[in-house]
């Protein structure tokens, strides 16, 4: 269920300056997640961005990521929510989820995939910082499945009053850019 401008969600979006649930707008790639610097490769993958950073670009495992963010559409651009996938420093690829400021730390986030009622995991919030609260997810072979065959992933998010926002993360491009990701010689 999406939160309506006057829920508890949609205020605390709004307080913290972003918005409510209904302003959202579409994907945005790496536009918006570190700016690419002189060298890096940077690979558009429909709504996905994979991003090697130069400096890192010739040692034996780069540390790419594909990113994608959800912006307003509202004029001002701002983020709603992020996700940017690569390996972690053990070699397992991760997720890790940028939500805004507002939400309910105890709830975590929950993961469903597109208009699916069932629940495909949840994970905890590891840290909230200026820029959002943070849930790092493993993605084990089942939610890599899940990315690989749907069209989105809905991040289910609640505040301290037990209401709930799905903030949506389009999956177009993400097969190709995980393969990006794992690809020899990135």
């Amino acid at each position: 269920m999406r939160s309506s401008p006057g829920s508890g969600l949609a205020k605390a979006f709004c307080a913290a300056g972003l918005s409510a649930a209904l302003f959202w707008g579409g994907p945005s790639g790496a536009a918006s997640a570190q700016v690419a610097g002189p060298g890096d490769l940077v690979e558009a993958h429909q709504d996905w961005v994979v991003r090697c950073p130069a400096a890192q670009a010739a040692t034996p495992v780069p540390r790419c990521e594909a990113v994608q963010d959800v912006r307003r559409r509202d004029g001002d651009g701002r983020r709603v929510i992020g996700v940017v996938v690569a390996h972690d420093e053990a070699g397992r690829l991760q997720a890790t989820i940028l939500a805004p400021l507002g939400v309910s730390l105890s709830g975590g986030v929950e993961l469903f995939l597109d208009a699916g009622a069932v629940s495909l995991a949840r994970f905890p919030f590891s840290a909230c910082q200026q820029a959002g609260c943070v849930a790092k997810i493993p993605l084990n072979e089942p939610l890599l499945s899940a990315f690989q065959r749907g069209r989105a992933i809905r991040v289910r998010v609640r505040t301290d009053e037990g209401r709930s926002a799905d903030l949506p993360i389009s999956l177009r491009g993400f097969t190709s850019a995980h393969q990006r990701l794992t690809a020899p010689g990135r």
